[in-house]
């Protein structure tokens, strides 16, 4: 149970490559003061808050905006911050990316836990789901429900026969996500890379940074680290998009096919309803 809000012991910084970019990125993660939250921020930029109200676009990835400044890819750093425990932080980087680091969030709770994280002196609120709140959208589904923690249950269905039918279920007072989820990395088909480089997306992307896929096995010469990885790296998207409801929800997160998009479209929902959420001290996330 976590009743405090929790911030970085000390900055920590690391470097990488946008994925859609493919620009070489810094980032520094620094601590923040109670009750901040999390912010991105570009040197010379306000900074944009880690809020579902910032999203602007989601192709392949989530994009803040705030005035002129922003920034892509947040869903992998944000999971971590999650699952840390990390709830104010500011996060510099350099460019208009969070580098993709191996495709997965582990490398960023890495750093978080060499570090350490620093107990506040400062209750922590939790958002608490009342009622279910749903999207659907062409076959589609993302459903936030009442649960006294959270959990994820996620399913995916691809005709490929490389990834299939995967479901991950995992209670986050059961499950280590760190172990279980956080290391799961993105993933594309070598059939779609060079249409998605003609639209400025995947320029970073390499066997170092993602699972590629081609037409009867895949291409990572080191093979899969889960035998589903693919529907474990929805889990972590969903969780690191679930993140920018600002506060830790205890809800149950359940998708068919999840996407970023549906991932906001379903924040704005539930926090539309007024009916469907409150905000509570304390809360039982594991």
């Amino acid at each position: 149970m976590r009743k405090w809000q929790g911030t970085l012991d000390s900055r920590i910084t690391a470097a990488g490559i946008g994925l859609h970019g493919g620009e070489r990125v810094s980032i520094a993660l620094t601590p923040a003061a109670a009750g901040s939250g999390i912010t991105f921020a570009r040197e010379g930029g306000d900074g944009i808050p880690a809020s579902y109200e910032h999203v602007t676009s989601t192709p392949l990835s989530t994009r803040l905006s705030n005035g002129g400044e922003e920034i892509a890819t947040v869903e992998h750093v944000l999971a971590a911050c999650f699952v840390c425990g990390i709830d104010n932080a500011c996060i510099e980087v350099d460019a208009g990316e969070i580098p993709i680091m191996d495709g997965s969030a582990l490398p960023f709770a890495d750093l978080i836990l060499e570090t350490g994280v620093r107990t506040m002196e400062a209750p922590l609120q939790h958002i608490r789901v009342l009622k279910s709140v749903a999207v659907e959208e062409e076959g589609k589904r993302v459903e936030l429900a009442p649960f006294d923690g959270f959990a994820v249950d996620v399913e995916i269905d691809f005709k490929d026969k490389v990834i299939g039918r995967q479901r991950f279920r995992a209670n986050m007072s059961e499950v280590n996500f760190l172990h279980e989820v956080l290391p799961a990395r993105t993933f594309a088909f070598e059939r779609d890379v060079e249409a998605m480089r003609a639209r400025g997306l995947a320029l970073g992307g390499s066997l170092d940074n993602a699972i590629v896929i081609g037409e009867n096995e895949v291409l990572n010469p080191e093979g899969l680290r889960f035998k589903n990885e693919f529907v474990r790296h929805k889990c972590l998207d969903a969780i690191g998009d679930m993140a920018l409801a600002g506060k830790p929800l205890l809800a149950h997160y359940r998708a068919y096919a999840p996407s970023h998009a549906l991932n906001n479209q379903l924040l704005r929902k539930l926090f539309s309803r007024p009916d469907a959420w409150k905000l509570e001290s304390g809360g039982d996330l594991g």
